[in-house]
Formats: C-alpha cells, sequence, structure tokens
C-alpha cells in the first residue's frame, strides 16, 4: 500500500526538525505530483514550480514546532489545489486559486486543532468574486491571528467547505467522499445499512442537512455511531448535586494537564468524565487520578479503560414514550451490560455506555430492532 502524501509530508516536517537529509523524501513528494501532471501534459515549468515549493519548506519562519508540522501537513492542500488550478487553464477553463490567507480565514486554537474565528464570515462575505470564474480553495487549513498556518484535526477538512458556504451564504454545499452516502450506521458492522437521505443539523452533518421546521423524520431513528476508543472516570459522592462547584473542580484539574473531555453526564449522585483515548497516557491518568480524590472527596472513583459510547439520533425519537424500553430490551435480551444511558435534552438523542467488546453487537441489535 502507498504511503499517503500527508504522511510523507509528516514525515518530511520530522526529519526538518532533526536537521536530517531530505532530498529523498522531497522527490517522493514531487513524483505523486509530477505523475499526475504528466498525466494532463502539463508543461515542465508548472512542475518546478511544484518541486520548489516542497523544496522551500524548511526555510520558512515557524514559532514553534506545532506551527511548522501544520505548515508542512498543509502543503499537501495547497500542492492539490495548484495542480488542480494548472488542470484546469490547462483545459481552458476560467479559474483561480485562492488561499485561506487571501480570503481571511482565520482560526484560533492549537496548531494542529483549530477552531474557526468568527471573523472568517466577515471577511469571506467582503470578499469580491468573478461570477464567471471558477474557485480553487484548499481545505483543511486556515491562519491564525499571528499569521501562522493552523490546521483542523485530521480528516475535519470539510470545515472549510461548511465555513465557505457560510461566508457566501449558499443554497448548497455538497461534499462528495469515499462512500455513496451517510449510512444509518457503520456498513462495517452492519450489512447494507440503510443510506441516510435527509437529517437536521442538530442530528449530524451529513446527507441533506435541512431546516427543523417542517421536517419529517422518515424513521424514528435517523442514525447510530459508535466509538470504542474512549475511557471513562466514574466518581460518585452522596448528593453530589448539592455540593457547589464540584463540576468546576473537576475542569480545573483537566484544564491544568490540558486535557479535553468528549461528554460529562451526571446525576444526583454521579458523575462520569468520558475521554478519548488519544487525548491520554498512562502519566496523565496516574495525575488525575491521584489529584481527583485529593480535590473532590469522592465516595468512590473508578477508571474504567474497558469503555464504549454509542449514540443513538433522530428528529423522530421526540415524545416516544416507549423509546428507551424499545432500544435496551433488545439489548438485555443478548446479555449486554448497560454502563451508562444519557438522554439530551431535545430528546433526540441518546448515549449508551457499554463495555467495548459488546460495542459492535450493540449497534447491530439496535440497527435490526429499528431498521428491519
Amino acid at each position: 500500500m502507498r504511503t499517503k502524501v500527508t504522511d510523507l509530508l509528516i514525515k518530511y516536517a520530522n526529519f526538518a526538525l532533526r536537521k536530517q537529509n531530505c532530498e529523498e523524501i522531497q522527490e517522493q513528494i514531487y513524483s505523486r505530483y509530477a505523475q499526475i501532471g504528466e498525466y494532463f501534459s502539463l508543461s515542465m515549468q508548472g512542475l518546478n514550480e511544484i518541486r520548489a515549493l516542497i523544496k522551500e519548506l524548511p526555510s520558512h519562519n515557524f514559532l514553534n514546532h506545532d506551527y511548522l508540522m501544520a505548515t508542512f501537513k498543509t502543503d499537501r492542500e495547497f500542492l492539490n489545489a495548484k495542480l488542480l488550478t494548472m488542470i484546469m487553464k490547462k483545459q481552458g477553463l476560467k479559474v483561480r486559486l485562492l488561499t485561506p490567507r487571501q480570503a481571511g480565514l482565520i482560526v484560533t486554537g492549537s496548531p494542529n486543532d483549530a477552531i474557526v474565528n468568527p471573523e472568517t464570515y466577515i471577511n469571506l462575505h467582503n470578499l469580491q468574486l468573478d461570477p464567471d470564474e471558477k474557485i480553487i480553495f484548499p481545505g483543511f487549513y486556515e491562519i491564525a491571528p499571528s499569521g501562522n498556518v493552523a490546521t483542523f484535526s485530521r480528516g475535519r477538512s470539510d470545515i472549510t467547505g461548511v465555513s465557505l458556504s457560510r461566508g457566501f451564504n449558499v443554497k448548497l454545499y455538497e461534499t462528495f467522499i469515499d462512500v455513496d452516502a451517510i449510512f444509518s450506521a457503520n456498513p462495517v458492522i452492519v450489512s447494507n445499512p440503510d443510506p441516510i437521505s435527509k437529517m437536521t443539523y442538530r442530528e449530524m452533518p451529513g446527507a441533506m442537512i435541512v431546516p427543523e421546521t417542517n421536517f419529517k423524520a422518515q424513521h424514528t431513528i435517523t442514525g447510530i455511531a459508535g466509538g470504542k476508543n474512549v475511557s471513562a472516570l466514574y466518581l460518585h459522592k452522596y448528593l453530589l448535586n448539592k455540593g457547589a462547584g464540584f463540576n468546576l473542580k473537576i475542569l480545573q484539574i483537566l484544564d491544568h494537564h490540558n486535557v479535553a473531555y468528549e461528554y460529562m453526564p451526571s446525576g444526583i449522585d454521579d458523575i462520569t468524565i468520558i475521554f478519548k483515548k488519544e487525548d491520554l497516557n498512562t502519566k496523565l491518568i496516574d495525575q488525575i487520578c491521584n489529584e481527583v480524590p485529593l480535590s473532590l472527596n469522592p465516595d468512590q472513583m473508578q477508571w474504567i479503560a474497558d469503555y464504549a459510547i454509542t449514540m443513538v439520533v433522530g428528529e423522530g425519537m421526540r415524545d416516544k414514550l416507549s423509546l428507551c424500553a424499545s432500544i435496551l430490551y433488545p439489548l438485555g435480551q443478548k446479555n449486554i451490560s448497560i454502563q451508562m444511558i444519557n438522554q439530551g435534552a431535545f430528546q433526540i438523542s441518546i448515549m449508551i455506555g457499554t463495555k467495548r467488546q459488546d460495542a459492535e453487537e450493540v449497534i447491530r441489535t439496535i440497527y435490526q430492532t429499528f431498521f428491519n
């Protein structure tokens, strides 16, 4: 299997950080673009521009190593856009390459996990575009207030398209990926799941996104998604809800260690903090588990490494009085232990916590109950 260009660029960045010879990796990256360019009979002048852009990457001034890594990773998107612009011009089309810097796409947050700044939409609204030209825009990265390149987390290129759509006030934004639709369940787990033709913003981005007004759900449940790559910290304290500042102290500990959490469902005496495993290591887990008892004095604390989350969503779930029973009963019939359940206030989502080994069977069972 060929190495992805993004991974080659990450390797290139690490070579540059260590001051190693980069010529071989530079040629590996260039060869990918050269093959495509030669297929479309692009001039050597255009291909040499791409080679020069690849070679000059280490010569840029970077605020720190994180910004260096972000810039190297985004070079794939920029070079893809540049190459596509060359190809379309070769075919006689009126096309222009527009970069995030030129468009004023501003982000805040960390260099490799950025968040769109509202200033972006003002800049896009004021951008002058020729209605007769086609715009090629590289995704995945934006510009930090400092002027440095920052990226979204890997796999989040669609955020660029969504941001442009909002800024330009477009009527329809289409994105084409490697599957035919957003499915109601993971096709790796469920055989031939139903595609989702329409859904609301509150359910999940994807498919045809429509306003909630006058929306009629096709099914009680729109989709089922699961994640096994999570861990959880469970805390029990009698009348926890009466103690002011309990959640604040938890958040202060997490903030001190720069750790984000995914969900924090709670009850009168219990709270569960769910984390992505990739955001943690054994040292961080030990530090958090050492500090929580000192600060919060819980009656019981448990770190749960063997954990999975399944999310069930659907506008059709609202006001269905027996819905939870319809979901949980078939799971109980298969001896699946429910570790946690939490329903959103809008009644259009239910979160179910189980052991990791049961995660795929949970999805299959719920799908079979509601779609078959």
